[in-house]
């Protein structure tokens, strides 16, 4: 298995600023308001004070001002610097979004050719000022600077899922067709260029949601061609190393892709009617390790279709992966090589104990499910 080592240490001093701002007082913030009013070039000081308002400028209009009035500040001063990769946020001042969004046109402007000036234009003009016709210009003038950067791509393919929201359903279709294929072009760009990036690590949510709506507008070609990237991929270990206080994170990626893959050709097979196509899915998906948030939709289908037999050995598989599970959480080595995040509040003994009642609940709900089934009971499967 191919692995992925990251040391934490080597991580930008700045994205800890930012993370450290989160969780700051308000007696800390006007104390470092104030220093910066004496020093406003002390970058880690301004990144700190915008984080704190990062997770506050949504609640009032005030808040929103003071974030905006941090980050114009960045936008000025320090225009093409990565640090604005981690520092947007939602806001519901309109005010303070035309205020970004025109300080950073005006950079656009001034820096035309600059290719991260314009990915951090389009950022904050899709996100912040919630202007995706601007994002998308930035965005294409900027591949077409630096046209070996999946993320353009991948942007823009964000954009047009978004929009396939709204409309007639045919100019629905349209605009999704437009989203997977945006997609597809970027993972050429990173297969022909392998990078790490946002398609790497995210991929499982990228390709299921573009396959979620192309199943939704009946789009089937899309969705198994969408399907046939999570059957491909193939599992990766990731390391993070925390050499200050000696400890070691790992964890896999992609070790779910496949039983998402095969979810969504069982159901690309149900909407063309073939229903042994989709029972093979589903018996496939029974040797594979179920994701802690499991896909009912197929099962669900089949049961409609009067397909019991096959949901039944569903179930009891889904029991049999739950057994295991409980066995591993019993085993001492598991609680003590838990690791609790920095900001996590409970203690390793209290999460334990909400994750066995929860694998408790879960074996009862499929138990309960099994029961019905066989009863003959109309039943609607799904997690509580």
């Amino acid at each position: 298995m191919p692995v992925i080592d990251i040391d934490y240490e080597k991580l930008d001093p700045y994205i800890q600023a930012e993370v450290n701002g989160h969780s700051l007082s308000r007696p800390a913030v006007r104390k470092l308001e104030k220093q910066l009013q004496a020093d406003p070039d002390d970058l880690l000081a301004r990144l700190t004070v915008l984080g704190y308002y990062q997770m506050i400028g949504w609640k009032t209009a005030k808040a929103a001002e003071s974030y905006a009035e941090h980050l114009i500040w960045l936008i000025d001063n320090r225009p093409a610097d990565p640090m604005h990769g981690f520092v947007l946020a939602p806001l519901q001042n309109k005010a303070a979004m035309r205020r970004i969004k025109a300080r950073w046109l005006r950079q656009v402007r001034l820096h035309s050719k600059n290719v991260s000036i314009l990915d951090h234009a389009a950022h904050a003009c899709e996100f912040t000022a919630a202007d995706d016709v601007t994002a998308e210009k930035l965005w294409k003038r900027a591949m077409k600077l630096q046209p070996r950067n999946e993320d353009f791509l991948r942007n823009l393919s964000f954009i047009y899922q978004l929009r396939a929201s709204d409309g007639s359903l045919t100019r629905r279709r349209k605009v999704a067709t437009t989203a997977v294929e945006y997609f597809f072009k970027a993972l050429k760009l990173h297969r022909k260029y392998p990078c790490q990036s946002y398609l790497q690590t995210d991929i499982e949510m990228i390709v299921g949601d573009l396959a979620e709506l192309s199943l939704k507008l009946k789009l089937l070609d899309h969705a198994e061609k969408l399907a046939q990237v999570l059957l491909d991929l193939k599992p990766i270990r990731r390391t993070m190393r925390y050499r200050k206080v000696g400890k070691t994170m790992q964890w896999t990626m992609y070790k779910e892709a496949r039983y998402k893959g095969e979810a969504i050709m069982g159901k690309v097979a149900m909407l063309a009617g073939d229903v042994d196509a989709a029972k093979a899915s589903l018996a496939k998906m029974r040797k594979l390790s179920a994701p802690r948030r499991l896909d009912w939709e197929l099962a669900q289908l089949l049961l409609d279709s009067g397909e019991r037999d096959a949901v039944i050995k569903h179930l009891e598989a889904l029991r049999r992966h739950n057994s295991k599970e409980r066995e591993r959480l019993d085993r001492p080595e598991t609680e003590a090589n838990l690791q609790l995040g920095h900001e996590y509040k409970r203690t390793k003994p209290e999460v334990m104990a909400d994750w066995r009642a929860a694998l408790d609940a879960r074996d009862e709900q499929y138990a309960e499910q099994i029961q019905a089934i066989k009863n003959g009971k109309k039943s609607r499967l799904g997690d509580r």
